[in-house]
């Protein structure tokens, strides 16, 4: 998704000739998850808020890493989206 969200803001911006290469070297030092099934089906579940799409994927993905062991927090601008993390016990991180 980041991927994504990325290119289609540096295309929407006509940047893709002078920043292309930032782009690439930053999305080359960002680990990559799939999304896998449990992830997905968590995303069909209630969420403690009304969210777009994206965030209940972002949040079920965040959900996903912690439940597998990885030290994760959720960096956000969207103020319903911090607040559906929190009271999830999502950590939030710093932005």
């Amino acid at each position: 998704m980041l991927e994504f969200e990325l290119w289609n803001r540096i295309n929407a911006r006509k940047l893709g000739a002078t920043h292309g290469d930032a782009v690439r070297a930053l999305l080359s030092r960002v680990a990559m998850i799939e999304m896998v099934r449990p992830v997905l089906e968590r995303v069909l579940e209630p969420f403690p808020a009304d969210l777009r799409t994206i965030d209940t994927i972002h949040l079920a993905s965040v959900e996903f890493l912690r439940a597998n062991g990885q030290d994760v927090a959720l960096a956000s601008y969207r103020p319903k989206l911090v607040e559906a993390a929190i009271k999830l016990k999502i950590p939030i991180a710093a932005v």
